[in-house]
């Protein structure tokens, strides 16, 4: 199973792999001091199973990674504004 984690990662990006670390609580301070993808991978498949996580866009505890993909790609309907007649 981590041989196939391992190559669904390799095929991210970097931007996507440090998204990836950071949904799995990996500190920051590791994520910057990544140089290499595999440093990243590795961060990645040592951090384990994604906790509670909180979703600033959200403004709300999500409690799993799905949800959090759930939410980001059907975001809410943004309310129409009304406009004001002169």
């Amino acid at each position: 199973k981590e041989k196939d984690d391992r190559r669904d990662l390799e095929q991210l990006s970097v931007k996507e792999l440090r998204r990836r670390a950071a949904i799995h609580n990996v500190p920051l301070s590791h994520i910057s001091a990544a140089v290499e993808r595999n440093d990243l991978i590795n961060l990645i498949l040592r951090a384990g199973p994604v906790r509670d996580t909180y979703d600033v866009s959200l403004g709300s505890k999500v409690h799993s990674a799905e949800s959090i993909a759930r939410a980001l790609h059907a975001p809410k309907p943004k309310k129409k504004k009304e406009k004001k007649k002169k």
